[in-house]
């Protein structure tokens, strides 16, 4: 396990980003027919191949780790104009903002990094934690991350923290009712159901963890 994420880190998280996008493009599409328009595994997956087409340039352009993932950003934005593509744009390049200038992204600033994330979709999107979106698996993500790195955890197991906080959040909020976006329309009947979005944070959680074991 990786304990730093460097340039070379970065560029594997991207290649798992794409490939774990790739593999769940069904289920993200299956579970977003029930609440919206049946469009985001193919924007997921799509949105994820450009970054891995795109991978060696973003590495060559960018200073450091925390500049490609805004890079990363940018192009998320202009390759996946969706609701849910914009609000991923702008959680990477606010979170790659956060921890960028840096040669290499530890456990603390992994913490930083998926707090930061979280932080610009609930401003761009308005939404809040419990309104059954990516926020309520973002937010227990974060504050995972958060406590294991106040332990003095290194990455790995900060990263690990992360992706329990998220899956729980995933699981609790299959009791929440939508309240905001596409899923909002329906109200009572998303309680007992999974939110896409918040199943493709919990992709992209995972995908850090399973890049940085590698």
């Amino acid at each position: 396990m990786a304990e730093e994420i460097g340039k070379a880190e970065a560029a594997a998280v991207f290649g798992k980003l794409k490939a774990i996008m790739e593999k769940n493009r069904e289920e993200l599409t299956r579970l977003d027919a029930a609440l919206g328009d049946g469009d985001l595994g193919m924007v997921m997956a799509k949105a994820f191949a450009h970054i891995g087409e795109k991978t060696a340039a973003i590495q060559e352009q960018a200073a450091d780790p925390g500049k490609m993932f805004a890079l990363a950003g940018m192009e998320i934005g202009k390759n996946a104009p969706s609701t849910m593509g914009t609000l991923l744009a702008s959680g990477f390049m606010k979170a790659g903002k956060a921890v960028s200038g840096k040669p290499a992204i530890g456990a603390a600033d992994m913490a930083v990094f998926i707090k930061a994330f979280a932080d610009a979709i609930a401003a761009l999107g308005g939404a809040s934690q419990g309104d059954k979106t990516v926020l309520d698996v973002l937010y227990p993500a974060a504050q995972a991350a958060e406590g294991a790195a106040r332990e003095g955890l290194g990455l790995g197991d900060v990263l690990a923290k992360a992706a329990a906080g998220a899956q729980k959040g995933l699981e609790e909020g299959r009791g929440l009712m939508a309240r905001h976006g596409r899923p909002g329309i329906f109200r009572e009947k998303t309680i007992g159901m999974t939110d896409p979005g918040s199943f493709a944070g919990v992709l992209i959680i995972r995908a850090f963890c399973e890049a940085l074991s590698q």
